[in-house]
């Protein structure tokens, strides 16, 4: 189900995805912003009284989270900037990295050591590809959520210039979770139905993952500019 909404609601679409669809009843979308977090604290960065710490907290997340904690391309001086005034707005970014990235399990650990000895090298080690079965993260109690991180791993070995992350949903079809170092993924992700931007996307296929993990490969393999 979900919130049903009149003719009377308004919906206001802010986004920084270049294949956005314009579907609000006003739109705000740059695709040259490196969040969500980036474009509201534009709106908003000349009204100081509008922010709170909780507030500034809440977007200075998500240009950490969107930046790869300011290490991706898209960390600009415009991003920096903006994160300096959300720390001197109440942001703090101890507290910030410590919930985000130091509040680890020890079942997440072990099932990290499982998940990074199925990494896959294909096509001159310039492809890694990581498989994940949902019966992997049942059996270590993982929620969807706490795979966010994993797509680093592979994307991080030396050579590779393109990485997927394959995990299987409840309905036992596959998720791609693709990142790059140049490559435009966002045009791979659209092939299967997806989008997103040209260094990180996803998709959706309607498919089981060995034959998700197939299918990818065959379509990467007639690419020429890996």
């Amino acid at each position: 189900s979900g919130l049903s909404l009149d003719g009377a609601v308004k919906v206001i679409n802010i986004d920084h995805h270049l294949h956005n669809d314009f579907f609000g009843d006003l739109n705000y979308v740059d695709s040259k912003a490196a969040a969500v977090g980036e474009i509201i604290h534009q709106i908003f960065g000349n009204f100081p009284q509008y922010y709170s710490p909780r507030v500034a907290e809440a977007l200075y997340t998500a240009l950490v989270t969107d930046t790869g904690r300011f290490s991706y391309s898209n960390t600009s001086a415009e991003v920096l900037r903006a994160a300096a005034t959300l720390v001197e707005w109440g942001a703090c970014p101890q507290k910030v990295y410590n919930h985000l990235y130091e509040n680890r399990s020890q079942n997440y650990y072990e099932f990290l050591a499982q998940a990074l000895s199925r990494i896959e090298l294909h096509f001159a080690d310039r492809v890694a590809l990581l498989p994940l079965e949902r019966r992997l993260l049942l059996q270590y109690n993982l929620e969807d959520w706490e795979l966010d991180e994993i797509n680093d791993y592979p994307r991080s070995l030396a050579g590779v210039s393109v990485s997927i992350v394959l995990t299987e949903t409840e309905e036992g079809i596959a998720k791609a979770s693709l990142r790059s170092k140049g490559r435009n993924v966002a045009a791979i992700a659209r092939a299967f139905g997806g989008g997103g931007h040209n260094n990180a996307a996803g998709a959706t296929l309607q498919m089981p993952l060995s034959e998700a993990r197939n299918q990818l490969l065959k379509f990467l393999e007639q690419e020429r500019d890996l």
